[in-house]
C-alpha cells in the first residue's frame, strides 16, 4: 500500500536539491520541477537470497520517501532518461527502523531519518498498525520526525528538505 503525493516546486529550488555530479537536471513540466512524496507500507519486503529466490523479511513498517523527478543521460550511449533521485527516507522509529536506517545511509548515502508514523482509516479516525488497514482502503496518515535532522546535508551539497 502506498501514498504518493506530487508537489510543484520552484525551478531554483529544484537546482539547489539535484545531484548536478551525477549529470542529472531538474525535470521540468510547466516551469515548475516536481517533488513526489511517498507514504508506503512494508508489509510485504522480501531479501533476494540466491537465484530466483526471495524470502520475507521481520523488517515491516512505514516508510516515507522523498524524490525529486529528474532528467539526465545515460553514460556511453548518450540516452535520454527520465527518472528520480530519493532526496531523502524516512523509516518507522524502533529496532526494525533503525535497521533499514542503517542499510539505507551505508549503501545509499541518502539522509536517512527515524519517524512516527500514524495512519487511520479515511480521512480521520482511530491509530491504527499497517497490518489492520484494509487493503485498497483509504488512509491518512501523519508523519512527525524524530531526532535531529537538521545538521544533515543531502549529498548533493545543498539543504536537506524537512516534511513535518
Amino acid at each position: 500500500r502506498a501514498l504518493y503525493i506530487n508537489v510543484p516546486i520552484s525551478a531554483e529550488l529544484a537546482a539547489r536539491l539535484v545531484a548536478p555530479a551525477a549529470g542529472l537536471k531538474a525535470d521540468l513540466y510547466g516551469g515548475s520541477a516536481w517533488l513526489s512524496i511517498m507514504l508506503d507500507d512494508l508489509d510485504s519486503l522480501r531479501a533476494h537470497v540466491a537465484a530466483g529466490l526471495f524470502v520475507p523479511t521481520p523488517l515491516t513498517g512505514w516508510m516515507s520517501k522523498v524524490n525529486l523527478l529528474v532528467r539526465g543521460t545515460v553514460p556511453r550511449e548518450s540516452i535520454p532518461v527520465r527518472g528520480y533521485q530519493i532526496l531523502s527516507l524516512r523509516f518507522e522509529q524502533g529496532l526494525r527502523g533503525a535497521v533499514m536506517i542503517t542499510g539505507a545511509r551505508h549503501t545509499q548515502r541518502i539522509p536517512t531519518f527515524a519517524a512516527a508514523f500514524e495512519m487511520s482509516d479515511g480521512p480521520s479516525g482511530s491509530a491504527r498498525s499497517s497490518s489492520t488497514l484494509a487493503p485498497g482502503a483509504a488512509y491518512s496518515a501523519k508523519l512527525t520526525s524524530v531526532g535531529d535532522e537538521a545538521a544533515i546535508k543531502n549529498t548533493a551539497g545543498g539543504d536537506f528538505l524537512p516534511i513535518q
